[in-house]
């Protein structure tokens, strides 16, 4: 059992009990929130996904192969094991009599991390360090122990990591997170080409609505000495480049996630290090990596695979909001984080709970430059899917978010008018946009439009009130995807028409429409990698689905 896992069933048992102080909580201190999140997201053993493991975390009972390892071109073998998250945590912890328990040292120190002032001390005064001993690997009866420490674990300083260039990134060892000086040239061609791959097909799904275009220049120079980011990056390119290219060996990956994920366990350890930008930004691009696995596959349980990674990023943006600038790369990594919790958030049908920085969320109307309005887009359409997902849904507020709604669109500069558009014959009509900026802007405010639309204070009670509001969906939706196909050059325009086909396909009768929008979705499959069955399965469900040919085949009425 990889490293990774060990630490998880550690940090992540779930008792069953009574609610108790004496109880070691969980660390609720950034740095560790980051590496608990992204440890569970490591491979098992023999390169074989950790999801496969446990099916039930990765929204997929799919037997014999389950939904990621199929979608990743994996064996899949189950171990029965399953290694459970508790936000209670318990004194005296219930397990069953079967439970399978790592095993462990038998004394472990907890030490919590969160900053209650310059001391460090915590508020009522006690000692962070609290010490839990086993007799042995905890039976099924067995009742943790809590006392204070009467020390901290000595953490031992970054120590230099002798590089040898023959061997490559992959071959990294040590503490030493962030290099001296930076490892180019690469040595080994592979690494050279995923790199390039990154770059060229890859950096413009995050920076769409970033001036500097951060994640496709200055991230690749950083990489060079860090790590971390390096392998994150030759992660993603190594899957997406598996899946688009069959030539391309499908598991090379693994070894470079298994790189970065490691690297963030230790860099876990090191407060000043994991707090880095760098470290934020290879946190966004393994998420990505997580979306193309299947990890997303839009389960609505807590403890899922993507819900981990969120909970990385939100750690660091709320302890990091303070010092955000708008010109630097953690800011450029917020805007991606942002999009990416909207993604889950309309797939998940959750709020979005990403902290909003100040320092960065611009809600005016007044002049600005292309990349502020789309960004005011993205925001806006937070706001929306936090008022439909939310518990109280207030007139006034519907009111506010639809003026505001109206205003953007009166408010745009003439940049935002198309370059090209035509409606004929097709489903969808022509729209074509010459900057990212634009397409992603104009989608997340036609989005939120649908969002208002469907959760008015008004239902719509007759027959012709519902036919005019699906019209209305159905126009926005055709809008979307027609900004998505008329700019396949930006990515990312193809994968929020998925989104809002997966909110909102089922409004849609005519089969014509219903078969052009499960065209964009295989083609963003194929292309892209991202994975979109799930969401045809469910439609062709719902609309209890026959193809053409099908149709053809059966008997005349």
């Amino acid at each position: 059992m990889s490293v990774s896992i060990f630490l998880a069933a550690i940090i992540y048992p779930k008792p069953r009990g009574p609610e108790s102080p004496r109880h070691p909580g969980p660390c609720l201190d950034p740095a560790r929130v980051i590496y608990r999140c992204l440890c569970l997201c490591s491979y098992g053993e023999q390169g074989r996904t950790f999801a496969c493991v446990d099916p039930h975390s990765a929204g997929d009972r799919v037997t014999p192969i389950c939904g990621r390892c199929r979608n990743a071109r994996r064996d899949c073998r189950r171990t029965g094991i399953r290694i459970r998250e508790t936000k209670r945590p318990s004194v005296r912890a219930k397990y069953s009599k079967t439970q399978k328990w790592v095993k462990t040292p038998r004394r472990l120190v907890f030490i919590s991390e969160t900053d209650f002032g310059d001391d460090g001390a915590s508020p009522d005064g006690e000692q962070d360090g609290y010490e839990v001993e086993f007799e042995s690997s905890p039976p099924a009866s067995e009742e943790l122990v809590r006392r204070p420490s009467l020390r901290s674990p000595k953490i031992e300083p970054l120590s230099p990591t002798v590089t040898d260039r023959r061997v490559g990134i992959a071959q990294h060892t040590g503490p030493q997170l962030i290099l001296d000086k930076p490892i180019w040239p690469l040595s080994k061609q592979e690494e050279a080409e995923l790199l390039r791959h990154y770059v060229q097909k890859l950096a413009i799904w995050l920076d769409l609505c970033d001036p500097k275009q951060s994640f496709g220049t200055v991230v690749p120079q950083l990489a060079g000495s860090c790590p971390i980011l390096l392998n994150a990056i030759l992660a993603l390119a190594g899957r997406h480049m598996s899946h688009t290219n069959p030539r391309f060996d499908r598991d090379a990956y693994l070894k470079y996630s298994d790189r970065c994920i490691k690297l963030l366990i230790e860099a876990s350890h090191h407060r000043s290090t994991v707090l880095k930008e760098e470290v934020f930004a290879a946190t966004i691009i393994m998420r990505v990596l997580a979306e193309i696995e299947g990890r997303q596959c839009s389960t609505k349980d807590e403890g899922s695979f993507n819900d981990h990674h969120l909970r990385g990023i939100h750690a660091f943006v709320r302890h990091q909001q303070s010092t955000m600038r708008p010109d630097s790369l953690g800011a450029a990594a917020f805007w991606v984080g942002l999009r990416q919790e909207i993604y889950s958030a309309v797939t998940t049908t959750k709020k979005v709970d990403m902290t909003l920085v100040p320092s960065l969320v611009d809600q005016s109307l007044s002049p600005a430059d292309d990349y502020t309005w789309a960004n005011r887009a993205v925001v806006h359409c937070t706001h929306v899917l936090n008022f439909c997902y939310g518990t109280t849904k207030e007139k006034a507020k519907w009111d506010e978010l639809s003026r505001w709604n109206q205003n953007w669109l009166r408010s745009l500069p003439p940049s935002y008018t198309p370059v090209f558009r035509q409606s004929g014959n097709d489903p969808f009509p022509a729209i074509w946009y010459n900057r990212s900026c634009h397409v992603i802007g104009k989608q997340h405010h036609l989005l939120a439009q649908l969002f208002l639309a469907e959760n008015g204070p008004q239902r719509p009670n007759s027959v012709q009130d519902r036919m005019n509001l699906r019209e209305q969906q159905q126009l926005l939706v055709r809008e979307i995807c027609g900004i998505g196909l008329g700019n396949t050059w930006t990515p990312p325009g193809m994968f929020t028409a998925c989104m809002a086909i997966e909110a909102f396909g089922d409004v849609f009768s005519d089969h014509r429409d219903r078969e052009a929008m499960l065209d964009i979705l295989k083609r963003t499959e194929r292309e892209h990698a991202r994975p979109t069955e799930t969401v045809q399965n469910s439609l062709k469900q719902v609309w209890r689905w026959t193809s053409s040919l099908e149709r053809e085949m059966l008997p005349a009425r």
